[in-house]
């Protein structure tokens, strides 16, 4: 049986993870949110105990160890396979960088949960068979009615190479959050790569979810799935390495947002 932990599972690609991976075969899901919602408890009830809803709040440390122990006394003496850290906040400054004043609160939730929620993992983690830990490069995608012509992948709005091109977004929290949440992935490929771990930075693409409004790209979905394909082939030439989603019929579009499966510059 191959056990998942998804935070932020109460709604878009989190929830939409969890109804794809509840329903492979031999699979045990911890969903993990700050709160419920109708649509995760539908699940929770309809998966026979494949799912098991962990509530935890990533930025409280005592939150996540009491999630810790709610997994660990779940999984017996048996190991957690896959973390995927999916929860995140996006944010907007209209004044730009100069004006921004929520970058802590972004930074907190977007990199130091992660890490927070990585490491309080690590022993059931390093249990496991699997040994994979997700990060995933966008959990709130960022919508701006105005801008509907213009419509991207908030993953690669880390990308330093790409910066010049997504300088009309004004979110230069968020995107300095994804810039740092990169690093991160990368340190703990190299730091842990030698025990098996591997580390995945994935861009799931441009999602129609509640927060994305109605010009996204793809479905929640569409982007489960091709998020749990990249996940299922991860070897250890993986570790570290930013991968973007494939999407058939949308390798070669007239469009910033290409799901091709290749790697997205950084």
């Amino acid at each position: 049986m191959t056990s998942y932990l998804i935070t932020g599972a109460n709604r878009g690609l989190g929830l939409a993870l969890v109804a794809n991976l509840s329903s492979q075969p031999n699979s045990l899901v911890f969903a993990a949110a700050r709160k419920s919602s109708p649509e995760l408890k539908k699940l929770v009830d309809d998966a026979d105990g494949r799912i098991a809803p962990v509530d935890v709040e990533v930025t409280k440390p005592v939150s996540i160890a009491a999630a810790v122990e709610v997994v660990q006394k779940h999984l017996g003496d048996r190991g957690l396979d896959i973390l995927i850290n999916n929860a995140g906040m996006s944010s907007f400054s209209a004044g730009g960088t100069p004006a921004m004043e929520d970058l802590g609160d972004v930074l907190d939730v977007n990199v130091v949960s992660v890490q927070r929620m990585t490491k309080a993992f690590l022993p059931l983690l390093r249990q496991g068979s699997e040994k994979k830990v997700v990060n995933m490069q966008v959990t709130s995608p960022i919508y701006m009615p105005d801008l509907t012509d213009r419509s991207h992948s908030t993953s690669t709005l880390g990308s330093i190479a790409m910066a010049p091109f997504f300088s009309f977004a004004p979110a230069p929290a968020y995107k300095i959050s994804k810039a740092a949440l990169n690093m991160l992935t990368v340190q703990y490929a190299q730091d842990l790569g030698k025990e098996g771990f591997i580390f995945l930075p994935i861009s799931p693409g441009y999602l129609k979810t509640d927060m994305s409004g109605p010009g996204a790209d793809l479905t929640a979905e569409v982007g489960a799935q091709a998020v749990v394909e990249i996940v299922v082939k991860a070897d250890r030439n993986s570790n570290g390495k930013f991968q973007n989603i494939h999407v058939q019929g949308w390798e070669n579009v007239d469009s910033v947002n290409k799901y091709d499966g290749k790697s997205p510059p950084w």
